[in-house]
């Protein structure tokens, strides 16, 4: 008898390593939940019916509790992601539109300012051109 209760909480324990995710992932958790509730109970109360039975209670809602923390951190992560997502469509549209309204090379008009040789606080300038460039 503790043989078979021992097989079965190893094998209850190795089928719920995988269950985060897959269309039963729930109703697994829930039922390894049980079996290894009733599993514990059996082995801990040499077989009592009553203990076994409450056990595979107990192990069945913390099957749940379990089920119910990972769909609120999926929801979490997936609204997380939706939220990035649209910040990055937003900052994607901001620049396009800023690449859109930005004058071409064709379209400016560049007017040269010539700058004197000069001297600033003991630093002497060579004479330059500098360029401005405005719409046509």
């Amino acid at each position: 008898m503790k043989l078979q209760s021992t097989i079965l909480f190893i094998v209850s324990v190795v089928s719920l390593a995988g269950c985060a995710s897959g269309p039963a992932s729930h109703f697994l958790m829930s039922a390894g939940g049980a079996g290894v509730g009733a599993a514990i109970g059996s082995l801990a109360s040499d077989g009592n019916p009553a203990i076994t039975a409450l056990s595979a209670v107990a192990g069945a809602g913390l099957g749940e509790v379990v089920n119910q923390t990972q769909t609120k951190a999926a929801s979490k992560e997936f609204t997380n992601g939706y939220n990035a997502g649209r910040a990055d469509a937003v900052k994607a549209q901001y620049w396009m539109l800023q690449r859109q309204q930005r004058p071409q090379d064709d379209e400016l008009l560049y007017y040269p300012i010539p700058v004197p040789a000069q001297q600033i606080d003991g630093v002497n300038y060579q004479p330059t051109t500098n360029y401005i460039a405005l719409p046509k």
